[in-house]
């Protein structure tokens, strides 16, 4: 026969820059006629350079070397690694010899590009210091980012005025004016709080009170608790004080871990007053926002109170700079909306009385009668009380997060152009000057990381910025952004909207669009993380990336699908062929060094279905020195993918899977029915709209630019430039809308789209355009439609719903969902991504769990006939059984754990080659739909059953995270007084929930570690939880007040996506009775079950008529063809032989294991009784000799070799000759070409990970110093020195993340090992 690749793992080297044809880049949403498929296949089997993964390559904190350089790029390109973005952090490290754009930095940057080039190894840098923002030692605190200040002075009765006001804190002893501003005093306002302050006592104990009234952000005391469980900061006036509001400036926090970052850990407050100082009422709570450099103030407003005494208590230590209680109101949640921290509706909303609001037109600029010494002479209008404020700005403080020592300094104004010039000229022209030989090469351009700088509300240019975007001057409204209330509640609010459009617009201009133009006048290209906690857009930003990135985290613990759905976005919206996402970042807790091929693949492709198609590996640490392993590391951040880990010389089998994906997925366009407009509000993200899509539907998020720029109508599609479709348009629900938005949505519906809503607009959100103009024109579009009485109207050539399912408006339309699939496995979780390319439908279709699924499959495609391309293996053939039903696809898919596939529509349908199959009578595969899942599918199981299995967890599980079976809402399911229970484990215990409800609620919890595969079993009995672990009984919880339902087979959610088990299981055995301890024990006696995860038959269709098929097992089989025509096979001469016994392994040197040991039986490595081999990491060899009988060999022979559990990469040797590399389930190979008759010499390299001999050394010496937050103190001289490491350990890692008393982690090959005597068949 022709093709014989039924397993075969199709090994593709990494040698040299592959260029793409162009016909590959086509994104025309027709067909194109001379689109080569053939040259597509060649391609898929071996891509191009440009299909390969990236990597954040870190240098940390000056720990640079030429050699190690050197060794880190060959590897990337040993591993098919296309690309890395540099970057230079600290993390913890000690500092190395070479700072940070010192001259020496520079030749290594140099240099490394260089040998980038030569290895066909493109290059990005970060563009500045640390992982996030811009910024450097060379930003003076005027071009840095810029934060409001004032002091507020107040005179009374006077006309002829002459005061010296106050200069505003100047932080790093800079600061500059932009206003005084004046108004007539409010009634209230009888005096500054700091004025008639008597004294401030902290615990009792009385304080210099100027330290918290100085006006100095810098100056603080300590609030913390004293001998009691609260602590108090009490403020005694001479008199009654009247009060309505106040505020407190903190200090932030010192992170509770490292790895932390700059995240602070605010407190919450209680503000008591008090007549007597002894008898305390409460007016208020708050809690405060988490700080950065910037000085946030936190708030709270109250119903006005008057009191000698007012204390402020707290149960969280934390240091106050500055405490002022205010006699006049506050806007609620002003310093959120005035860009201090989130945007927040935060405060209380008392009453306000008009008497109490400040009056614009009253409102005075006294900027030129303040001279340079801060000296005030004015001739008041009248004479009155009149308070005074100097406003002012200085710098935030805000430094590069993670920067290395050397790259210490400021953050740029993000506002400003003039400050990204500085930047740009003091530092990134350097480097485009000397980097200039490989522009147009391999040096491609600079990164922005996602934001993690905070705010500023400030820039120097803002007051002429702000009038020519909103036509109307900033001067009284800036009042408000001290927190008072202008014109009103409302009119407050409009300019505080303004104000964030005004900044959002500048950072996306004068930062992200001048990084961009900038760039692109280098010939460079300019690729970032658009969201964070910043004043930003996203959506507008995303116009000025040449690739939009996002990210997702190992775990899924931060970095949730939402930046990836958004960055998705952007590439669709703006016709970006490139989305990227920062892939696998590792917390410590999970990440250490505990991640390999198999345990990533599931959540990488889940992220492929999003719409990422360039993964960029975080991390790829740069190790200086070639001695000491693990070495290096980003601190406690992982995923470790740089050259120390045991598996980088392996890491290609899977990276070819991630080429293969990606080059794929970077062709044409994706197919989504639905733009999601968010309105015109700036967001940092973007809201999630999956859940409002009917199933088997997708659509995107577009912002108002892309509304005015992108939009048009065709056919009542929505067509953009590139060519992608939407056939409607969703828009948020939004209160308030612009009036040229508004316009603009009449033009497009009048044009034809078609436009659902889900509220009436009634105003404008700003001070521009008026809500009767606003109103006058939604009436217009909305007409009679009121989404009760009318849900549908026409409007010129399109529509518009209000309060209609959207599943009900794409019927109308009509549009049919794209991807449907029911599974053997109700629980199972299939995604999927639909892309056009060249005229072809291509969807990509993957299994989120490690384990097999049976599917069938329905798509939106008519007369074309479905071919599989397989990205792990390279394999392409016709499929063997689909069928045409009412104008739709449909066929079986059985997916391997954790497996995927390509379905290729691109030729006329012929007829699919069979309908059934069946062994024995039994029914392996037939072209029919499964059963609709059934939620309520154990309603008669409740409160007495057991459930069993075995677990393998990989790592730490977090609370509600690694999930074996979720629980569900019991009450919605099964009625009310019902819960269902779910079950997660991690190597750190073993925990049970109950849900009657929304929340899942955490009822029992074994907290011993596991080690390696684990016999679980959850007994219910009347209603009470028990655990066993291993036989023994383990927990035992209190009877619920529910009736108890198992969670097993829950129809997957997507809340769920996030939350599956880390690990391998068996599937979970239900008992509908419970088990006794004796049958507990027995099931745990009998020991891990053998995996079942190949079927009887394999086929493969080449597409030339004639079907193979590799028959694994003897029986009778059926396969039934389209025709009606039954073809009946025998099988007799099937055969497994177990070769799990007699097995020599051997050890490489300096491992701590022996050089050799003999096994009579395959087991885990960590339950051998040698120290060494129990801890052993690496890659080991077992070696066996297998006598074939030549009876063996006859016509159609096939031999597989299938290796059973491997723990966690194989590479199999037969004969002398490399067979397969064999990096997820199942682990088998096709050794048919390899295998003689007679003597054969089996090899099998087995890598397993890091963590075990860590572990192990643990139990040696200590050769290092680490701290509590466990990272090194000094790096060792041998180590610095690249000399040999001393001591007994093994190992040596710059951070501390494992422990003696730490589980170990399953190690080598543990089978059971057969080889299958397959036989072939052609039919």
């Amino acid at each position: 026969m022709k093709r014989r690749n039924f397993l075969k793992q199709i090994g593709v080297g990494a040698a040299g820059i592959m260029l793409v044809p162009s016909f590959v880049k086509c994104n025309s949403p027709t067909e194109d006629l001379n689109f080569n498929w053939g040259e597509m296949e060649r391609l898929f089997m071996n891509p191009p350079d440009s299909a390969e993964p990236w990597v954040f390559w870190q240098w940390m904190n000056g720990n640079i070397t030429k050699e190690g350089i050197t060794l880190d790029l060959e590897a990337m390109k040993r591993m098919g690694i296309g690309g890395a973005l540099c970057f230079n952090n600290a993390v913890g490290i000690p500092a190395g010899p070479v700072d940070y754009a010192s001259s020496t930095w520079f030749e290594m940057t140099e240099y490394a590009v260089g040998e980038a080039a030569r290895l066909g190894i493109e290059m990005m840098i970060h563009n500045s210091p640390g992982y996030s923002g811009t910024g450097g030692p060379w930003i003076t605190p005027e071009m840095s980012m810029q934060q409001l200040v004032w002091t507020e002075t107040q005179v009374k009765g006077q006309q002829s005025i002459s005061v010296h006001l106050p200069q505003p804190h100047a932080r790093m002893n800079w600061y500059r004016d932009a206003f005084v501003l004046a108004y007539p005093s409010l009634p209230v306002e009888n005096g500054l709080m700091k004025d008639r302050l008597s004294k401030i006592l902290v615990n009792g104990k009385e304080i210099d009170k100027a330290v918290l009234l100085d006006g100095n952000a810098e100056s603080k005391i300590r609030l913390e608790q004293d001998g009691s469980d609260k602590s108090s900061l009490l403020l005694v006036f001479n008199e009654a004080f009247e009060a309505r509001s106040i505020t407190i400036l903190r200090k932030a926090e010192i992170p509770h871990d490292l790895f932390d970052g700059p995240r602070d850990h605010p407190p919450r407050f209680e503000l008591e007053v008090s007549d007597d100082g002894r008898t305390f009422r409460n007016v208020a709570s708050f809690s405060t926002p988490q700080l950065r450099e910037m000085d946030t103030p936190a708030m709270q407003n109250f119903e006005a109170v008057s009191a000698q005494y007012y204390r402020v208590v707290t149960s969280d230590p934390t240091w106050i700079s500055n405490i002022e209680l205010h006699s006049g109101p506050r806007l609620a949640g002003w310093p959120g909306k005035a860009n201090w921290t989130h945007g927040s509706d935060g405060g209380n909303k008392p009453n306000i009385s008009s008497e109490l609001i400040i009056d614009p037109e009253k409102v005075v600029d006294l900027t030129s009668k303040l001279d340079q010494d801060g000296q005030l002479e004015w001739e008041a209008p009248v004479k009155g009380n009149w308070t005074i404020l100097r406003i002012g700005h200085t710098t935030t403080g805000e430094e590069p997060a993670a920067h290395p020592d050397a790259g210490k300094g400021l953050e740029i104004d993000k506002f400003s152009r003039e400050a990204l010039d500085f930047h740009i000229e003091h530092f990134n022209s350097k480097l485009v000057t000397l980097l200039k030989p490989y522009i147009g090469k391999n040096f491609l351009g600079f990164t922005t990381d996602s934001w993690e700088a905070g705010k500023q509300n400030w820039t120097m240019q803002l007051p002429a910025e702000f009038k020519q975007r909103t036509h109307y001057d900033i001067r009284p409204w800036v009042l408000a952004m001290t927190g008072r209330i202008v014109a009103g509640v409302e009119q407050t609010e409009r300019f505080f909207w303004d104000l964030n459009k005004v900044q959002a617009d500048l950072l996306a201009e004068n930062y992200y669009g001048h990084w961009s133009e900038w760039c692109h006048r280098q010939g460079l290209q300019y690729h970032a993380e658009p969201y964070g906690d910043g004043n930003l857009d996203s959506m507008k930003i995303g116009q000025f990336l040449d690739v939009p990135m996002s990210e997702f985290w190992t775990r899924n613990i931060y970095g949730s699908p939402m930046t990836s759905k958004q960055a998705a976005s952007i590439g669709n919206v703006y016709g970006k062929p490139v989305v990227a996402a920062e892939s696998f970042t590792g917390m410590p807790a999970t990440s250490k060094w505990t991640d390999y091929p198999y345990s990533l693949k599931a959540e990488g492709d889940w992220f492929y279905t999003l719409g990422v198609n360039r993964l960029v590996f975080h991390v790829f640490v740069h190790q200086p020195y070639t001695t000491g392993l693990p070495g290096m590391t980003m601190g406690p951040f992982g995923t470790h993918f740089d050259r120390n880990n045991t598996w980088t010389e392996q890491a290609f089998g899977w990276i070819n899977h991630l080429r293969r994906s990606q080059f794929l997925l970077q062709q044409g366009l994706t197919v989504a029915d639905i733009c999601y407009f968010q309105g015109d509000n700036p967001h940092s993200g973007v809201p999630d709209i999956y859940p409002l899509m009917p199933k088997g539907i997708r659509g995107d998020v577009v912002g108002r630019d892309a509304l005015f720029n992108r939009f048009s109508i065709q056919n009542g599609k929505i067509v953009l430039p590139d060519g992608m479709t939407y056939s409607l348009c969703m828009m948020e629900k939004l209160d308030a809308i612009l009036p040229d938005t508004v316009k603009r949505l009449k033009e497009l519906v009048d044009k034809g789209m078609t436009l659902v809503v889900q509220n009436k607009p009634q105003k404008s959100p700003g001070m521009n355009g008026s809500d009767e103009d606003i109103q006058s024109q939604v009436d217009e579009l909305f007409g009679d439609l009121d989404g009760h009485f009318v849900k549908r109207r026409s409007f010129g050539k399109g529509s518009v719903y209000w309060n209609v399912p959207l599943s009900d408006v794409l019927k109308e339309l009509p549009v049919e969902s794209d991807f449907l699939y029911t599974s053997q496995n109700q629980d199972a979780t299939i995604h999927y991504l639909h892309k056009k390319i060249g005229g072809a439908e291509v969807y990509f279709v993957s299994n989120h769990k490690r384990r097999k699924e049976k599917i069938h499959v329905s798509l939106r495609v008519n007369g074309l006939q479905p071919e599989i391309w397989n990205s792990e293996s390279g394999e392409t053939y016709v499929a063997p059984m689909f069928e045409t039903k009412s104008g739709r696809l449909e066929m079986p898919l059985e997916l391997d754990p954790a497996g995927s596939v390509f379905i290729i529509l691109k030729d006329k349908q012929q007829s699919g080659v069979i309908t059934q199959i069946t062994k024995d009578g039994t029914i392996l595969l037939e072209n029919k739909a499964y059963a609709k899942p059934d939620p309520a599918k154990y309603k008669l199981v409740q409160d007495d059953f057991s459930v069993a299995l075995w677990i393998k967890p990989d790592t730490y599980a977090h609370g509600g995270r690694s999930m074996l079976f979720h629980s569900a809402n019991g009450e919605e399911i099964f009625g009310e007084g019902h819960a269902i229970c779910g079950l997660g484990a991690g190597q750190n215990g073993v925990f049970v929930y109950e849900q009657a409800s929304n929340r899942a609620n955490q009822i029992l919890t074994f907290d011993e570690p596991l080690e390696g595969w684990t016999h679980l079993v959850l007994n219910y009995r009347n209603g009470t939880p028990e655990l066993y672990v291993n036989g023994e009984k383990a927990a035992i919880g209190k009877k619920s007040p529910f009736h108890i339902h198992p969670g097993l087979e829950a129809p997957a959610e997507e809340s769920q996506f996030i939350s599956y088990f880390e690990g391998n299981y068996t599937k979970p055995q239900l008992e509908a009775s419970v088990l006794s301890e004796s049958d507990i024990k027995m099931q745990y006696r009998k020991g891990l079950p053998d995996l079942d995860l190949l079927s009887p038959v394999w086929l493969n269709n080449p597409g030339s008529g004639q079907l193979n098929a590799a028959f694994l097992e003897n029986g009778n089989y059926e396969l039934y063809q389209q025709s009606g025509e039954k073809v009946m096979l025998p099988i007799k001469n099937c055969l497994e032989v177990d070769l799990t016994n007699s097995w020599q392994v051997s050890f490489p040197e300096d491992t701590g294991a022996p050089s050799q040991i003999k096994l009579d039986s395959l087991k885990s490595l960590i339950k051998h009784e040698d120290f060494g081999v129990r801890h052993f990491s690496g890659t080991c060899t077992y070696q066996k000799k297998l006598m074939l009988d030549s009876v063996l060999f006859s016509e159609g022979r096939r031999f597989f070799l299938d290796l059973g559990r491997v723990e966690v990469i194989a590479r199999v040797f037969l004969n002398g000759r490399e067979v397969s590399l064999l990096w997820k389930e199942p682990f088998v190979a096709d050794i048919t070409d390899f295998v003689n008759e007679g003597e054969n010499e089996l090899q099998v390299e087995i890598t397993n990970l890091w963590a075990n001999r860590l572990i192990g050394d643990e139990h040696l010496p200590v050769e290092n110093e680490y701290s509590k937050d466990r990272f090194i103190f000094k790096l060792p001289d041998w180590y610095v020195n690249n000399q040999p490491k001393p001591g007994k350990r093994i190992t040596f890692s710059v951070w501390h993340n494992l422990e003696k008393e730490d589980p170990l982690l399953e190690s080598g090959l543990l089978g059971p090992v057969k080889l299958i005597c397959a036989e072939e068949k052609s039919i």
